[in-house]
């Protein structure tokens, strides 16, 4: 993590998930949740949390 000294915010480093990449890995590659944590470094829960979220833009 990093800290900004001037105005006290915290980031994080390294890569962020492209949701549509995502989301066609999940799709047409057939990976499960578990496979796509494990390859883009994050747990189950952000996983599921950002194909729920690419599923609901997909939907009127």
């Amino acid at each position: 993590m990093y800290f900004c000294r001037d105005c006290g915010r915290q980031f994080q480093s390294g890569q962020r998930i492209d949701n549509v990449c995502l989301w066609s890995d999940y799709l047409t590659e057939k990976r499960t949740i578990s496979e796509l944590s494990t390859l883009h470094k994050c747990s189950e829960r952000t996983i599921r949390r950002r194909l729920s979220s690419v599923a609901d833009s997909f939907t009127p």
